[in-house]
């Protein structure tokens, strides 16, 4: 009897070493696990982020550009959970250099970080998480690699060849005595890349039984048949030390797949003589959770071979698990399924090649099998190969979906293993699957119901949570709280009352970081003598301590040729500056005076003029509502690097030197003070920030001022009270949504005097939010750049059924 569940099909084709597998009329079990798995998957969906940059390659103050994708559950699905996606910035110390909290609606964002002019060289990760993913391993957070390069040489870490990782995975998990088996291998060096090794595996009297060789990325794969009381040793050439393999046990299970065929896994069961209770096995294949395939298994005569169709399995890592008579899994092959049949991309650009500043037009098509629209969401990137690092992306949500995100453990350019054209992919994935047996999926949390500790808490919008307080804010007032705003669409007209403690919170709210809102309070006699201590720190979830990414090595040829070109934009830039945006056209004034500006005299410090200046009573700042001082001035000054740690900023001025980063002296009013003083100081009453730089503007301060100035002065003869008015607080929300900007490329339909600039855009084309329309499809037009060089079109995109597309064309820009 074939016991079916909801969304299983069970199915056995063939069976080999005539002998049978018993299917149970009654398997009590399989129904059982197959409950609690749908339960479980319920109950915890998996939801995963993937970041779809513009590129990987940067220069300091260019912009990266991303769209995020959030997917959830068994058929990664768009997620309908989180609204919320953090996305983090960090340098390779592990310090953090920016972070954005992301609207996603139905599982697609987008957004974009300026990078700071005086970035280093080196090797940045972008992470993505949500706050429900924090409740489970945050090992299968995202994270990609960026690259910036800058004036300095580049700053990534050098390949190790030392210090040898040898780890030995038996196919199934265990080494059985007298059982024939497969065993995999991964070798890698300190830093985690995998490198090349030969060598010999001996038993205990010295005799060799196979050979050892890398076949793909430090892994490789040797058969033999461990023999009880041995011990097994792995002897590496050029290496005097040994490494021992895992002891062959007494009595166990061997599972060994083979996953070469088109349309079917072979399956081989085995035990040996000494292992009791071979009868009664059953054998559970499943993909995130779906059970595809369930049967018995009697292995009584020690060996049984099953084909399992792929027909019915979903795209993915299958897990294919033994259990003994009393449930407990006692062997488990993971194998790889390449099966995404259920939705087709089409897509298509106008022409082979184009003429500089032609335009290029470019068609997305998404149908099912039968040739019906699909609904989804795309991204596009359009780069000059000419002039970056970039070539084909060594991930794409379709790796990181189906692949890395199930994962522990960090996977070398995991698009190498579908690329169709590779006759060698399928086989070093499958070597894959046997060296990263870590995944995402615990079956102890199912058969145990074991539930995760659920902390954090699915967000789908954001909070605004403070306390109402006397106007003197000496004691905590109770009374009614109301938040309003114009600037958001649907207007916000909500209200509250407070609690005891005066605390009031609003949720689920969709405010972006330039939308104004007004919060105004009264107390319980409905006066409104109070005033709000809001809660406006940073949305940080999760700081980071490790990286799961290897960063690479950068070849120095690519560097110099990146560094070249981006001076050359530099060149052009300066010399060519059309920004209409950033011009005001003046009406004809009369001079009548040469007396120096009041104003511009103030601007200057104690110490003279500044390198570098931030008038807080400018439009920017003021408007800006910003209550900390350090972010009013973040990104304001060449050469300030303001950065945060747990809360805490710390302001440079000045480069490395021998001995490390010296942070820059704070002043107030000419008075030294820490950062935290100045974090906690209201930014509404400063008048004005000056740093000072130069070694010949710091010598004052001696040894104290080797890392720069940074001096923030007051404003003069002002009431705190008289900036805001009593019970009415107008500003904008620090831990809002990131508001995406929008990508500005020329348009040459139409000849305007700024095209007189020559072109040489990097990118020259990104769009993210591409949905498709009612017939599955969408059309992206955009002009070409004056180089004579090739076009990487990058296409990354997710359905409304969960099936992950990604596609790459390449064309010429030809100027004959």
């Amino acid at each position: 009897m074939i016991h079916r569940l909801p969304k299983i099909l069970v199915l056995l084709v063939s069976i080999c070493f005539c002998h049978s597998i018993a299917l149970a009329q009654s398997n009590r079990f399989i129904e059982r696990l197959g409950t609690q798995l749908v339960e479980f998957s319920a109950a915890f969906p998996q939801e995963k982020a993937y970041i779809h940059t513009d590129r990987k390659y940067y220069a300091p103050g260019e912009t990266v550009w991303f769209q995020a994708y959030l997917s959830a559950g068994r058929y990664n699905e768009p997620s309908p959970l989180s609204n919320n996606i953090y996305v983090e910035l960090y340098s390779s110390e592990k310090l953090l250099i920016d972070h954005k909290l992301v609207r996603a609606d139905i599982g697609f964002g987008n957004g974009s970080f300026d990078l700071p002019d005086s970035l280093q060289s080196g090797s940045y990760v972008l992470r993505a998480y949500t706050n429900w993913m924090r409740n489970f391993d945050k090992a299968f957070f995202f994270e990609k690699e960026l690259v910036v390069i800058g004036d300095d040489p580049a700053k990534v870490p050098e390949n190790i060849a030392e210090g040898i990782d040898l780890q030995f995975f038996p196919e199934g998990g265990n080494l059985v005595a007298g059982v024939p088996s497969k065993v995999a291998f991964k070798a890698i060096d300190t830093s985690g890349r995998g490198i090349d090794v030969s060598g010999g595996i001996y038993d205990n009297e010295g005799t060799e039984v196979s050979r050892l060789l890398v076949q793909h990325d430090g892994m490789g794969l040797f058969k033999f048949t461990p023999q009880r009381g041995k011990v097994y040793s792995a002897r590496l050439e050029g290496h005097s030390e040994t490494v021992e393999l895992p002891k062959a046990l007494d009595r166990g299970f061997v599972i060994s797949a083979t996953n070469n065929l088109p349309d079917n896994i072979v399956l081989v069961f085995r035990s040996n003589e000494a292992t009791p209770n071979k009868n009664s096995l059953s054998a559970v294949v499943h993909t995130r959770g779906a059970i595809s395939h369930a049967f018995e298994v009697d292995l009584s005569e020690k060996a049984v071979v099953a084909r399992i169709p792929k027909v019915d399995m979903p795209a993915g890592i299958t897990h294919i698990t033994l259990f003994d008579k009393s449930g407990n899994p006692v062997a488990e092959r993971l194998v790889f399924v390449n099966n995404q049949s259920y939705s087709k991309l089409q897509f298509s650009i106008d022409k082979p090649d184009y003429k500089p500043r032609e335009m290029v037009s470019a068609k997305i098509k998404v149908v099912d099998e039968e040739g019906k629209p699909v609904a989804g969401v795309f991204s596009l990137s359009a780069i000059d190969l000419g002039q970056t690092v970039d070539r084909q992306p060594a991930n794409t949500i379709h790796s990181e979906l189906l692949l890395a995100s199930d994962l522990k453990g960090y996977i070398h350019n995991p698009m190498y293993y579908f690329d169709s054209n590779n006759s060698m992919a399928g086989g070093h994935l499958d070597l894959l699957m046997m060296t990263h047996g870590w995944t995402r999926f615990v079956w102890d949390n199912v058969l145990q119901k074991k539930k995760p500790e659920v902390e954090h808490f699915v967000e789908q919008g954001i909070s605004v949570e403070g306390k109402l307080k006397s106007y003197s804010g000496r004691k905590k007032e109770t009374g009614k709280v109301t938040l309003m705003s114009k600037s958001v669409f649907p207007p916000i007209f909500l209200e509250t009352k407070t609690g005891s403690d005066g605390s009031f919170r609003f949720d689920t709210l969709s405010i972006f970081e330039d939308q104004e809102i007004v919060i105004q309070g009264v107390n319980k006699k409905d006066k409104p003598f109070v005033e709000f201590e809001l809660d406006t720190l940073p949305a940080l979830k999760e700081l980071l301590t490790s990286f799961k990414s290897v960063l690479q090595k950068t070849n120095s040829g690519d560097i110099e040729v990146f560094a070249q070109k981006r001076d050359k934009r530099g060149l052009i830039d300066r010399t060519y500056n059309f920004d209409t945006t950033k011009v005001t056209r003046l009406e004809d004034v009369v001079v009548e005076g040469s007396r120096k500006n009041e104003r511009e005299e103030k601007l200057k410090g104690a110490y003279g003029k500044g390198d570098g200046v931030v008038d807080f009573s400018s439009d920017d700042v003021r408007n800006a509502g910003w209550k900390n001082p350090f972010e009013a001035i973040r990104g304001q000054i060449p050469g300030l690097i303001i950065e945060q740690q747990n809360f805490e900023y710390t302001a440079y001025l000045r480069g490395r030197t021998i001995s490390g980063r010296i942070p820059a002296l704070i002043l107030l009013d000419d008075v030294a003070v820490s950062s935290q003083f100045i974090s906690s100081y209201p930014a509404n009453l400063i008048d004005r920030a000056v740093t000072y730089k130069s070694l010949a503007k710091t010598a004052v301060f001696g040894s104290d001022g080797a890392g720069g100035v940074l001096a923030f002065y007051t404003k003069t003869d002002i009431d705190p009270k008289s900036i805001e008015t009593p019970g009415i607080l107008t500003t904008r929300l620090k831990n809002s949504y990131h508001q995406p900007k929008e990508f500005y490329a020329p348009k040459y339909d139409v000849q305007i005097p700024e095209h007189v600039k020559p072109d040489s855009r990097i990118v020259l084309h990104w769009e993210p939010m591409i949905i498709l329309d009612e017939n599955g499809e969408a059309e992206i037009q955009f002009w070409n750049s004056d180089e004579g060089t090739e076009i990487l079109i990058d296409l990354q995109g997710l359905s409304a059924y969960g099936n992950p597309f990604s596609t790459t064309k390449i064309y010429e820009i030809k100027k004959n």
